[in-house]
C-alpha cells in the first residue's frame, strides 16, 4: 500500500514519521505487526505557514481589497517551493494564483487572457504597495 500523509505546520515530519510508525507497529493485531513495514519513500517537505498578522500577508490583503476583490486566507495542501523562502530563507511568501475560475489542477486546466492580466495588475498593485510601505 502507499499513500501520502498532510499535516498541519505546526508538527514536524519526523514526528508524524514517528506516530504512523507508532499506530502501525503498536497495533494490536499480531498479523500486522508481523507482515507490514513501513517505509517513507517520495516526497517528504516540511510544512509551512505564513503568519496571518505578518505585515506581508496585510499588504497583499489590503491591496487585493481596494482592487475589490473578496480575500479569503486559507490553507492549503499542497507542495511547493513558497516553503523554502519562508523555511530557509526567512522571505515572506504568499502562494496567490489570482483569478482561475476553479480550474486549477483540474483536467482541461485552463485560464483566459483576461484573467492573466488582471492578476498581473494586482501583482503590480501589491509590488506598489508594498515597496512604498517601506520609504
Amino acid at each position: 500500500m502507499e499513500g501520502g500523509i498532510g499535516f498541519l505546520p505546526n508538527r514536524k515530519l519526523e514526528e508524524i514519521e514517528d506516530d504512523v510508525q507508532k499506530i502501525i507497529l503498536d497495533n494490536e493485531e499480531e498479523w500486522i505487526r508481523n507482515h507490514v513495514k513501513v517505509y517513507f519513500n517520495g516526497l517528504k517537505n516540511e510544512p509551512y505557514m505564513m503568519p496571518k498578522n505578518h505585515p506581508f500577508t496585510i499588504s497583499l490583503k489590503n491591496t487585493l481589497d481596494s482592487l475589490g476583490r473578496k480575500t479569503r486566507i486559507i490553507g492549503m495542501m499542497a507542495s511547493c517551493d513558497a516553503r523554502y523562502y519562508y523555511n530557509q530563507g526567512n522571505m515572506p511568501s504568499i502562494v496567490y494564483g489570482g483569478i482561475n475560475n476553479g480550474q486549477s489542477h483540474a483536467e482541461n486546466e485552463h485560464v483566459s487572457l483576461s484573467d492573466i492580466l488582471e492578476t498581473a495588475v494586482e501583482y503590480a498593485c501589491f509590488i506598489i504597495d508594498w515597496c512604498e510601505s517601506y520609504n
